[in-house]
């Protein structure tokens, strides 16, 4: 089966980000308008809670992903490490391979999410519980949190839905979802404020678009006569979990690293400053992880092309895509960072939020410091689709000293949020801002300024061409 990622899939992804990372935004002149500083540093917390919940899959989401792409490619059988370029692969897909990895899957999520359901309802809610007794809303706001913890036990739970659309190369799909659910989310949660329900609105409004979501999942994956296949299709024998396990747990501890530089700040200021702080900070982050998550989108919507062509050791195509995605990401990044800086805090006032942003200094550190996080995430990813995951020790050595540099800092100095994002910058900077741009470079055999080049060309090769049929 051949997987090929069109523009059109490339657009489909823009608008499924906006709606994804951007719905929060959208929401945000009613959430600013509605909700007081302390309640929505408090639905920060929950997000960041949530956000340390999916950690605990362990690396085995983009592991499913990667190996669903090459059981779709036709892989006769899959490897632990690395891909077997000798190896011959099917015209058609690997079905019996195909309903032995969902078996798999639907196996390992289950047993994970029983134990998200215990840790959310003992240390979870005494956390909440504990940070939140002293608000008037108390009640409510435990009410939100067990809605919360549902919502959230069911999206861990149906995630694998995420690696069989992907790794199907159903690209347009899985984007489509994604806008009818967020926009589910929006619309529900910004009707919900409006009739005065506060942060109960927001916590019904998640779970019911994640109802939506695993719904309308099922239905893309398995059409097209997927279903009626699998159901005549005999499961292969193949014990598979031993073999995903080698990657999964180096990309699941890389992530529990990645964690502390990305959201677990978040935890660590709610100990020790205001609420009205920590949703100065949320909120910044937030705005800040809209450009981190829709910049690079362009290789990510192209990364199960790049699987196919690694397994046809094709080099010029990766270095095409790979210098397309840089210089998207470079435009992107530089033109959303100067509109924050320029018109952030303008938009704040005319929606008259009780909440603003990081004053400016550390406003331009933070996006600096996700600037070169999201530019060497981007190697990262490309290193992961050769089925090798090299930056284990690397991601857990500058989790630990993120972590232990943003809790001294907050303990022993007035630094506030500037030390957290100015430490958090220094520890990365000393190897993985670096190290594996190096790493790509090396491989595809050109410098980033060459690979940009070919990315740039490539692309207005492809808008001539546009310009000429039209």
């Amino acid at each position: 089966m051949e997987i090929n990622i069109t523009k059109k899939d490339v657009l489909w992804g823009y608008i499924a980000q906006f709606f994804n990372i951007g719905a929060g935004v959208l929401l945000l002149p009613v959430i600013l308008k509605l909700l007081p500083s302390n309640i929505l540093g408090v639905w920060y917390i929950f997000l960041t809670i949530s956000s340390l919940v999916q950690m605990i899959d362990f690396g085995f989401q983009p592991t499913f992903t990667r190996n669903v792409a090459y059981v779709f490619s036709g892989a006769i059988r899959l490897q632990a490490e690395g891909i077997d370029k000798n190896q011959v692969h099917l015209e058609n897909p690997n079905y019996p391979l195909l309903k032995n990895i969902i078996a798999v899957m639907k196996r390992f999520y289950g047993g994970i999410s029983c134990i998200v359901i215990f840790l959310l309802l003992t240390i979870g809610s005494w956390y909440i519980h504990n940070r939140t007794h002293h608000i008037a809303a108390d009640q409510n706001i435990m009410i939100s949190w067990y809605i919360y913890i549902i919502s959230t036990v069911l999206n861990l739970y149906y995630s694998y839905y995420n690696s069989l659309l992907i790794g199907r190369g159903f690209i347009k799909e899985n984007n489509q979802l994604i806008i009818i659910s967020r926009s589910t989310y929006l619309t529900l949660a910004a009707l919900g404020l409006i009739a005065g329900y506060g942060l109960i609105a927001v916590a019904v409004a998640n779970l019911l678009s994640i109802v939506i979501n695993r719904i309308i999942a099922v239905r893309f994956f398995y059409k097209n006569g997927l279903k009626e296949t699998l159901k005549t299709t005999i499961p292969s024998e193949e014990k598979l979990l031993p073999i995903l396990w080698v990657n999964a747990k180096k990309n699941g501890l890389s992530n529990l690293g990645g964690y502390f530089v990305q959201k677990g700040n978040l935890l660590f200021i709610s100990m020790f400053l205001s609420l009205e702080t920590v949703a100065s900070y949320g909120l910044s982050v937030n705005l800040v992880n809209i450009l981190a998550g829709i910049s690079p989108l362009y290789l990510s919507t192209h990364i199960p092309e790049i699987y196919k062509d690694r397994i046809d050791n094709n080099l010029s195509e990766i270095r095409r895509i790979f210098g397309e995605s840089l210089f998207v990401f470079y435009l992107l990044y530089l033109i959303g960072a100067v509109c924050l800086i320029l018109f952030g805090p303008w938009a704040l006032e005319v929606f008259h939020s009780k909440t603003h942003l990081l004053p400016k200094t550390p406003l331009l550190l933070l996006l600096i410091v996700q600037f070169l996080e999201a530019h060497h995430g981007m190697a990262a990813t490309l290193i992961t689709t050769r089925n090798e995951v090299p930056y284990l020790k690397a991601a857990l050595i500058s989790g630990f000293f993120i972590a232990l540099f943003s809790f001294g800092s907050l303990y022993f100095t007035s630094w506030e949020t500037t030390g957290v994002i100015a430490l958090t910058g220094l520890v990365q900077l000393c190897y993985n801002n670096w190290k594996w741009p190096l790493m790509v470079s090396r491989e595809l055999q050109k410098s980033y300024a060459q690979l940009v080049r070919i990315g740039m060309l490539s692309l207005k090769e492809w808008c001539v061409k546009r310009w000429k049929k039209h």
